[in-house]
């Protein structure tokens, strides 16, 4: 807070995520020795199969905040994301979101109309 009425506030964040699976199988039968588990010991040949998958997933975002004495709000949010599974054309995604509020109590016109027992605040957004 600076001057006793303006207040500041901010939040950047990054996030990462990344996953790699590799699978790879394969079968065969009538082993020659029950004891050697190796697939080379099997007389007959059945299926084998591989594959590999990734995702990565990454995001950025940043909010702002002020009030100016505890009456007027204001707040702006923004975060982009990219991932993996998104289109290849479109591989980001971006939201931006603005709010503001003002509290009404400390308003005096609404003041004369709520009187002295009404609740603290007021918000609309």
């Amino acid at each position: 807070m600076f001057n006793g009425v303006h207040e500041v506030t901010a939040l950047v964040g990054h996030e990462f995520y990344q996953d790699k699976y590799n699978n790879l199988s394969a079968n065969r039968s009538n082993m020659f020795d029950p004891s050697n588990d190796e697939l080379d010991g099997a007389i007959l040949s059945g299926e084998s199969g591989s594959y590999r998958t990734y995702y990565n997933n990454e995001g950025w975002l940043f909010r702002g905040q002020y009030n100016y004495a505890q009456k007027y709000f204001g707040s702006v949010s923004f975060r982009r994301d990219a991932s993996s599974r998104f289109p290849p054309r479109q591989p980001l995604g971006q939201l931006l979101e603005c709010r503001r509020s003002m509290d009404h109590i400390q308003g005096k016109l609404l003041r004369r109309f709520v009187g002295r027992h009404a609740e603290n605040q007021v918000l609309l957004r």
